[in-house]
């Protein structure tokens, strides 16, 4: 299909830029907004997907990046307007300096630069025997960690990339582990330089302590897909924590160890999100809403059925979360809002626009937030109603990243298919 790029703000146009594009049916996986300004509203942004597909919001629109390859990219995350990293299958990692894209060799693979109108070979270096790489946190242009798939067939093959910025490379850290321990890791979470937080498939658990990571004890074997450390007393240490996943499971970090709490449901948990330590919300499958009061998990109201995908709380009193559609139908958009009292379907004019699965929200403020979805779908608010942007992807989006002046330090979004 053809890729189209921005006429300019405000134009309502987008230009066919086939010429300059591959073509591509492939999904975008991660996007992520920068508020470069502070004032409230995205005005910079980037978004990856399958098939090396890169695209960039700048001027009140998105325009397609043409690239050279065919390799998954799964996660962006940007530190500043400057500087941001990506990552992808076979190990593939791009880097962005404010001016170019630059990509760091994969085993086996030539190494591509952006060097902002084309693609050229470069050189760099990479570990030997990168599988996929499912997560990026970065704590500071000098500090950040990637996470993925295990090596194949090696019970010690867990996957920690750390950047060195005195080498301009990134190094495998290796994680001693025994017998068949080591899992994919489908999220990393860091607090600070000297505390981070990794979870994946079988329930695995790691730590990093500023020298190195270690395995912490777990006590489940389910898939973790989700987790939020909270750091309440400033101190650079997460000191409570929470991680939901398959089947409803739901552990808590507390006096330095890992323990289940009672879960009121069995569905698939698929987001979690902590307003405090008294105060938090995970949403999943079947429309199912629970809310920790400080005591307990339980059941909340849910005005819908469908699948919900996401959840983020402005405060205690105000929160968005978003999920499946309804059905092929102009009115089908799953939108609850929280007002303090109870969640309630927010009603948006998609006419006429065909409702699509919403994947993930993120709120800037009450008057700034982004929701993506299915089909390319991105969707703004502007403190009265949700407006569907243009877009010029028709992939599916997973994971939407917004940084702006509520956003607290070190927090981060990753996406999940």
């Amino acid at each position: 299909w053809n890729i189209p790029c921005g006429g300019g703000a405000g134009t309502g146009v987008w230009n066919d830029c086939t010429a300059s594009a591959p073509a591509t049916n492939e999904d975008l996986d991660s996007v992520f907004m920068l508020d470069t300004d502070n004032n409230g509203v995205a005005d910079d942004g980037w978004a990856v997907g399958n098939g090396g597909i890169i695209i960039r919001y700048q001027a009140g629109t998105w325009s397609t990046v043409a690239s050279p390859t065919t390799l998954n990219l799964n996660s962006v995350f940007m530190v500043s307007s400057t500087n941001g990293w990506a990552v992808g299958d076979n190990g593939t990692i791009l880097r962005w300096d404010g001016a170019n894209w630059s990509v760091w060799q994969r085993p086996n693979a030539t190494m591509l630069r952006w060097n902002g109108a084309s693609w050229r070979d470069a050189s760099g270096i990479l570990p030997a025997n990168i599988a996929v790489l499912r997560s990026i946190s970065m704590l500071s242009y000098a500090d950040g960690w990637a996470v993925g798939d295990r090596t194949a067939n090696n019970p010690s093959g867990w996957l920690f990339l750390r950047w060195n910025p005195s080498t301009n490379i990134w190094n495998r850290i290796t994680v001693t582990t025994t017998g068949t321990n080591a899992q994919n890791l489908n999220s990393v979470y860091m607090v600070s330089a000297t505390d981070g937080w990794a979870v994946g498939n079988g329930g695995r658990i790691l730590r990093w302590n500023g020298t190195n990571w270690s395995i912490v004890a777990s006590p489940t074997g389910q898939r973790l897909d989700s987790v939020f450390m909270l750091d309440t007393d400033n101190n650079g240490v997460a000191d409570d924590g929470w991680a939901v996943g398959n089947g409803g499971i739901i552990i808590r970090y507390q006096a330095g160890s890992w323990s289940t709490v009672a879960s009121p449901t069995g569905q698939n948990l698929n987001s979690v999100y902590m307003v405090s330590s008294t105060n938090g919300w995970a949403v999943g499958d079947s429309g199912t809403i629970i809310r920790w009061n400080g005591i307990s998990w339980s059941i909340v109201a849910s005005p819908t059925v469908q699948n919900l995908n996401s959840v983020y709380m402005i405060s205690s009193t105000d929160g968005w979360a978003v999920g499946q559609r309804t059905g092929a139908t102009t009115n089908g958009w799953i939108f609850l809002r929280w007002n303090g009292t109870s969640w309630s379907l927010f009603a948006v004019d998609t006419a006429p626009t065909i409702a699509q699965n919403l994947n993930s929200v993120f709120m800037v403020s009450t008057t700034d937030g982004q929701a993506v979805g299915d089909s390319g779908t991105i969707i703004n608010w502007n403190g009265t109603q949700w407006s569907v942007a243009p877009s010029p992807a028709t992939a599916n989006l997973y994971s939407v990243y917004v940084i702006g002046t509520t956003t607290p330090s070190g927090q981060w979004e990753e996406n999940y298919p």
